[in-house]
């Protein structure tokens, strides 16, 4: 008998194509099935690798190339990938392409602070590197691949890079079936009414069309953090989101000690666009040694952060009143049971040179952009 403590459907559903051409199960598999640059796309999905993790499912064992799932989230008491693979997708007779995550290149026209040359063309220039790992022109054939198996395709996601820029999804959008939902994640720093792809965005459903735009800070502290946007632009694009998908769109919010000092001001701001809902992503410094990380940070600080966060979520509340759970700002809790704990704190040596680090390439200056946040943190790091 199948065991439904470790079963997931995703190496029957699903696919996961990486920026360097890696295909996985899903984001969250850890085993590499296959790289684009050297085989097919028909070749991987039907290899060895994939079947042995198939078949440790079915013998009720986890393969290591599920350990995220269940060791590091659902032990944890969240949802996992696996969660929602079991509820939509309970196919495992044939590998069919139901929920599809698919990067294509590192396309970007940003250099954002928190990114770097595996995400960002911009960076790539910016560093003087050039891709050393394509070995041939796989796009056109995985996306033929698609296309073919187009009418069984009912989720994608489109991650970058910036997706808005990438040509093989505004083919998507015109051949993907209607039904089909579409999870863009974007910087939203683009022409997007002028975008010739939109028409195909706005012949959809609009309930069907997921808009994740990465934004955590207004105005010039946004140009500084998403080094390239401009705010102006931004603020076109969201009126023009919220006039056609009003009810789906979601604020992707790296959690840092610069945006954390004002995230209620910020989603102040942002609630004047309309019913926007929130996430926050914590910060991913582990190579910097956490300086920009809220947790690492000394416990009076901390004790302003919580304090920010729940004056968020209070305007959040207050703003839907009996529909605040339909807008929720996702993570919260979490956050703030984080910022109980202790951490390790860091030095203010290191925030300096991290300050340095970030202003090397800008031609504005942290200091000044986050005059109050930085004043701040420098005297309880002293």
């Amino acid at each position: 008998m199948i065991s439904t403590e470790v079963y997931c459907t995703a190496p029957w559903n699903g696919i996961t194509v990486q920026v360097n051409g890696e295909v996985t199960t899903c984001c969250a598999g850890r085993d590499v099935l296959g790289n684009l640059n050297s085989e097919s796309i028909s070749n991987i999905i039907n290899n060895k690798k994939l079947n042995d993790i198939r078949n440790e499912l079915i013998s009720g064992n986890i393969p290591s190339n599920c350990f995220f799932c269940k060791k590091e989230i659902e032990i944890n008491g969240f949802s996992s990938l696996r969660n929602h693979y079991l509820k939509y997708y309970k196919n495992t007779s044939k590998m069919e392409l139901k929920m599809l995550d698919i990067r294509w290149s590192n396309i970007c026209n940003l250099a954002c602070v928190y990114c770097g040359p595996e995400l960002s063309s911009t960076w790539s220039k910016i560093l003087n590197i050039k891709n050393t790992t394509t070995k041939r022109e796989y796009n056109l054939e995985l996306l033929e691949f698609i296309l073919d198996h187009v009418d069984t395709v009912n989720e994608i996601l489109l991650v970058g890079g910036e997706p808005l820029l990438m040509k093989q999804n505004h083919v998507l959008f015109e051949k993907l079936n209607h039904n089909a939902q579409i999870s863009i994640i974007t910087n939203l720093s683009v022409d997007l009414e002028n975008m010739p792809a939109i028409k195909f965005l706005r012949n959809r459903p609009p309930e069907k069309i997921n808009w994740n735009v990465s934004l955590e800070n207004t105005h010039k502290q946004f140009e500084y953090i998403r080094n390239g946007a401009s705010w102006d632009v931004m603020v076109k694009n969201l009126k023009f989101l919220t006039k056609h998908w009003p009810t789906t769109i979601t604020i992707e919010m790296v959690y840092n000690v610069f945006s954390a000092l004002t995230l209620d001001r910020t989603i102040e701001e942002l609630q004047q666009f309309g019913n926007l809902k929130f996430t926050l992503q914590t910060i991913s410094d582990y190579k910097n040694k956490n300086v920009l990380n809220p947790f690492a940070m000394p416990d009076t600080l901390k004790e302003l952060f919580k304090q920010a966060l729940t004056n968020a979520i209070n305007l959040q509340n207050n703003k839907h009143g009996i529909d605040a759970h339909l807008y929720p700002i996702a993570n919260a809790d979490d956050i703030l049971q984080n910022l109980n704990q202790k951490h390790i704190t860091v030095s203010l040596a290191d925030f300096e040179q991290k300050l340095d680090d970030l202003d090397r390439h800008s031609t504005s200056k942290c200091r000044i952009i986050f005059k109050d946040q930085y004043n701040l943190i420098k005297q309880y790091l002293k």
